[in-house]
């Protein structure tokens, strides 16, 4: 059965997506990575090495039996199935976010359970998406003042915008 599945790289409105039009739909079966959506943990199966509320990492028999009943319950729906996780596209940075498959491992999982999926990735403007997560990622610090060169020289940019954008003079 042909499913979408929705990869929202980071400031690019992945959330409201989620929140507002996902999750309200009457025509869609909406499975999502919002910590508080029902379908949290089942979008989780193809990204998360540990699933939310587990202590231990998923074994391969059990992630298998859960993707099975998750595609048992979407080829039972007659409403059009859509899978939202942002961390789709966070394996690339494995070193800075541990509990996340690389991309290779999450594309053979969709791969062999929905054949038929169709992959709606979204992005953004780099400028505004730059200044989105600056003024997202920076609220409460005084960043007005401060030259783009002073932020992009600055711990903050280094540590943690950097990885994601390989930003490199």
């Amino acid at each position: 059965r042909e499913c979408v599945f929705h990869i929202g790289y980071p400031k690019t409105a992945s959330t409201f997506l989620q929140r507002q039009i996902f999750e309200n739909s009457q025509e869609l079966l909406a499975f999502t990575a919002l910590g508080d959506s029902p379908g949290h943990n089942e979008v989780s199966l193809f990204t998360n090495k540990i699933i939310s509320g587990e202590n231990t990492a998923i074994t391969d028999e059990e992630r298998a039996r859960r993707l099975l009943a998750l595609k048992e319950k979407i080829d039972s729906s007659s409403r059009k199935p859509i899978l939202s996780h942002e961390s789709m596209i966070i394996g690339q940075w494995q070193e800075y976010y541990t509990n996340f498959e690389n991309p290779e491992t999450v594309c053979q999982r969709i791969c062999e359970y929905f054949p038929q999926a169709k992959i709606m990735i979204c992005i953004r403007d780099q400028v505004s998406w730059l200044d989105s997560w600056f003024r997202h990622d920076l609220r409460g610090y005084n960043i007005s003042t401060k030259s783009i060169s002073e932020i992009i020289d600055s711990e903050y940019f280094k540590d943690n915008i950097m990885p994601f954008i390989k930003y490199n003079r």
